[in-house]
């Protein structure tokens, strides 16, 4: 976290803690990107997408079975 914090710094790192985030479609990209949202910290992550997955995606998102 102290590499994070240097980056970004504390006041950054703290606004993020606390920040509700909503990402709509969730194909392989936004699977991505809401991986490198959770590692990075937030208080909650809302996952929407109106559209089933199908098998050839499965291979790139792994929240999903």
């Amino acid at each position: 976290w102290s590499r994070y914090i240097g980056a970004m710094g504390i006041e950054a790192v703290a606004k993020q803690a606390e920040s509700r985030i909503l990402i709509s479609g969730l194909g392989p990209l936004g699977i991505e990107i809401a991986k490198n949202i959770i590692l990075a910290g937030c208080k909650e992550l809302i996952l929407y997408d109106d559209v089933n997955p199908i098998q050839d995606e499965l291979s790139g998102q792994f929240f999903i079975s």
